[in-house]
C-alpha cells in the first residue's frame, strides 16, 4: 500500500504541474516553464543537479550516466 501512495502522490504532483503550464502558455508566457523547487525542499546537491538538468543550453546539461553517479553518491549508493 504504501508504493501506491508514493505513486499516487507522483501521478497527482505531475497533474498540477502539467495544469501549470497549461494555465502559463494560457496566459501568453513565453517558455521555457521551469518549475519552482522551493529552498530546502530537498538536499542543496538535488537542488543543484535538477538546475543544471533544466538548463536552457541542452550541451551545458550532465549527461544521464552523470545524472546517475551523481544521485547515487546524494544517496549514499
Amino acid at each position: 500500500m504504501g508504493k501506491l501512495k508514493k505513486i499516487d502522490k507522483f501521478k497527482t504532483r505531475l497533474v498540477f504541474f502539467v495544469a501549470e503550464i497549461i494555465a502559463r502558455v494560457m496566459a501568453h508566457e513565453d517558455p521555457p516553464f521551469r518549475p519552482v523547487v522551493k529552498e530546502n525542499a530537498c538536499k542543496s546537491e538535488l537542488q543543484s543537479l535538477m538546475t543544471q538538468c533544466w538548463d536552457d543550453d541542452p550541451d551545458r546539461r550532465p549527461h544521464f550516466n552523470k545524472i546517475l553517479d551523481r544521485l547515487r553518491k546524494v544517496m549514499g549508493r
